[in-house]
């Protein structure tokens, strides 16, 4: 069975998603659906061999989109291009990450659709396509649990139709706690958006369940802040009161060197 994967990333890329794009498009491959991975083509990073890039074991088809580089022409040129490019496949199921490309085929190709979210959607232009979708007749992949009962309860999706994927990296969790040299109590960090479908709920009842490690959170507006504030009764959170602009550029990058660090050495 074909698998037109289609993703909103930029690849090759550092960003976090693009790692996310390729190791979902590997695993499809892993349980026998033969993958054809759609992606922005990334015009400042050269790189032949991004199997190697981002460790792969499994390889699949790529077809790489090029765009104009202006944010709202690409926002539905690229939509418009994965649509006519895939009208005629037959067979085949379309897993798709990207919103305006996801309704182009519910309008005009209503089945084997399947989309997956990562936000709310709140303060974008995506929520107006969302509200013309019937998700009873789609399949939705969300990535936390909450994000799963947002949709639930503003759509009125059956659960049936509704699958909680939650995001995540191969690391080795038990290798690091064996082997870290600071014996002292354990620190945690998040750094990113505080939005419902993020998981910061999660770490709050992690952490509320785990009074021996510390956790930091960086991130969110004051209004986001403040509401997050109000629920928080546990001594070991650190709640950052605002992020400078000084701080959200050593944010990225300490992103950015995780990313690089996870191709080069994982």
């Amino acid at each position: 069975m074909k698998l037109y994967y289609i993703s909103n990333s930029f690849i090759p890329s550092t960003a976090a998603n693009s790692i996310s794009t390729m190791k979902m498009s590997e695993k499809f491959a892993l349980n026998g659906y033969e993958v054809i991975l759609i992606c922005k083509k990334n015009y400042n990073i050269k790189d032949k061999n991004v199997f190697t890039k981002y460790n792969l074991k499994k390889k699949f088809k790529i077809k790489f989109v090029k765009l104009s580089r202006i944010n709202l022409v690409d926002f539905f040129l690229y939509g418009f291009i994965n649509f006519i490019s895939l009208l005629n496949s037959k067979n085949s199921h379309i897993y798709c990450k990207d919103i305006f490309t996801f309704f182009l085929f519910y309008l005009f190709k209503k089945k084997k659709l399947i989309l997956e979210l990562h936000h709310s959607f709140e303060n974008s232009k995506s929520r107006y396509f969302l509200k013309y979708i019937n998700f009873d007749k789609i399949k939705l992949v969300v990535i936390s649990e909450n994000l799963r009962q947002y949709y639930l309860n503003k759509y009125k999706i059956q659960k049936k139709n509704i699958l909680t994927a939650h995001d995540g990296a191969d690391i080795n969790y038990n290798y690091i706690l064996k082997n870290r040299k600071n014996k002292k109590k354990i620190s945690v960090g998040y750094i990113g958006s505080l939005n419902i479908g993020k998981g910061i709920n999660l770490i709050l009842k992690i952490a509320h369940t785990m009074p021996s490690i510390n956790f930091h959170i960086f991130g969110g507006s004051n209004d986001e802040i403040n509401d997050l504030k109000k629920i928080i009764l546990i001594m070991c959170i650190f709640m950052v009161i605002f992020i400078t602009i000084k701080l959200k550029i050593l944010c990225i990058c300490l992103k950015l060197l995780y990313c690089l660090i996870k191709i080069i050495f994982m």
